[in-house]
């Protein structure tokens, strides 16, 4: 009560206890950064609940967003991280060229005769 600022309107010490039920004395900053006077208000319920949005819902208010269009791609950029590790990685060994096998001369006898067109 004594951190309230005082209020020529109403005795803050009966207002408290006059208070019914969503009614409350406030106060709050001015754009100077000093409180305002105080004033006895009603209040209203909150229109929300204290539970996580259910799936449908979280998509409902997405797909709805006028931000969706230009903001609702997904968009999987190079991170610094990536780029940093790509310039320090050691460079990759080059592939050695493959040796053709040699046949013996019994093999490469029967590929001639089985590709002959006789």
């Amino acid at each position: 009560m004594r951190t309230y600022p005082k209020t020529g309107d109403y005795q803050l010490e009966e207002a408290l206890t006059a208070l019914g039920a969503g009614e409350a004395i406030v106060t709050v900053m001015s754009e100077r950064g000093a409180p305002t006077p105080a004033a006895w208000t009603m209040l209203r319920a909150p229109r929300s609940r204290m539970a996580p949005a259910d799936a449908a819902a979280i998509s409902a208010t997405v797909s709805g967003s006028p931000l969706q269009a230009e903001d609702g791609q997904v968009v999987d950029r190079e991170s610094a991280y990536e780029r940093l590790a790509a310039k320090l990685a050691p460079p990759a060994p080059a592939p050695r060229p493959r040796r053709r096998r040699r046949m013996s001369r019994a093999a490469a006898s029967r590929s001639r005769a089985a590709s002959a067109p006789w």
